[in-house]
């Protein structure tokens, strides 16, 4: 299934109804996003895989303290990046 859609002045993209039922995207599920080659990849979190609010506040001071710093972790998925959230505990 493909669909044009506009990217908005904020940086924003509505995603279609038919998309979000054609995976099973309600509101307040987590998707991660990710890119190949020139496309974006949207992919819904399974519950094992969502974050728990812990790991979120967790993640925000790291990205925060990342950003300062000018240098960002990339994680290929959601494992990855709870797998590095445990190591630094």
């Amino acid at each position: 299934m493909k669909v044009l859609k506009q990217v908005g002045a904020r940086n924003q993209i509505t995603l279609p109804v038919r998309i979000l039922q054609a995976l099973n995207i309600h509101p307040n599920d987590y998707v991660e996003l990710s890119t190949k080659q020139n496309k974006i990849i949207i992919s819904k979190l399974t519950e094992n895989e969502e974050f728990s609010e812990k790991e979120w506040e967790k993640l925000e001071q790291l990205v925060t303290a990342q950003v300062k710093e000018k240098k960002l972790t990339e994680y290929s998925d959601a494992g990855a990046a709870k797998k590095h959230l445990k190591e630094l505990k």
